[in-house]
């Protein structure tokens, strides 16, 4: 009878003793969950932190906007207005970070070649032009024809001009107030429209001037 006792104790004790250690692991479960959570969460305060990063700078990239384009305003502002669609006998005021000038189209020729030179291109294009310059220094006409192109279109920059013994003269230096006539020589395809443009390269450096004339317009 003592044995059976025993026995009946004993299985009780180890019954407890099982029972106790679920429970113990069951807690440290519970507790771990908690620091997982706070360790993979995001806070409000750091959502907010995170969103005023990006709202100052997005504001940073809208100001540096901003300025350039009043800077560009700026510049537009300090020479004449864009003059565009003149023709054969008109003139413009060209002014630039260079200098101010007035540039007069006189008259244009179309020839197959020059000095016994064939064109390479298609054709060339004579253009005769008045510069005037209208600053109180001297201008090299060169310099102040530097920027001056003939286009097929409204829109491209176009081929630049050259010097030919005997058909283009070299441009001299313009005194004050003072004007010169000479030639600018193109070798370019042959068209229908031709456009004469100074500073559509220049953006924000100088006005833009463009002349048109077609073929049957040119000598």
């Amino acid at each position: 009878m003592k044995k059976l006792f025993m026995g009946l104790f004993s299985i009780a004790l180890l019954s407890s003793l099982l029972v106790a250690c679920n429970n113990d692991e069951q807690d440290e479960e519970v507790e771990d969950t908690p620091d997982t959570e706070e360790e993979t969460s995001e806070t409000p305060e750091d959502e907010a932190t995170e969103n005023e990063d990006e709202d100052t700078s997005e504001g940073e990239e809208n100001n540096q906007e901003d300025e350039s384009n009043e800077s560009a305003s700026e510049n537009n502002g300090e020479y004449p207005e864009n003059q565009e669609g003149l023709g054969i006998g008109d003139t413009g005021h060209i002014g630039s970070n260079f200098g101010e000038f007035e540039i007069t189209l006189n008259s244009v020729e179309i020839k197959d070649e020059v000095a016994n030179d064939p064109s390479r291109e298609g054709n060339y294009v004579l253009v005769d032009v008045t510069v005037k310059n209208l600053t109180n220094e001297p201008i090299p006409g060169a310099d102040a024809l530097g920027n001056t192109f003939l286009s097929t279109d409204r829109e491209s920059t176009g081929f630049g001009w050259f010097n030919m013994d005997g058909v283009a003269e070299e441009w001299p230096e313009i005194a004050p107030g003072e004007s010169h006539t000479g030639v600018l020589l193109y070798d370019l395809p042959v068209n229908d429209l031709y456009v004469l443009n100074t500073g559509r390269n220049f953006s924000g450096l100088s006005n833009v001037v463009a002349f048109e004339f077609t073929q049957d317009e040119a000598k």
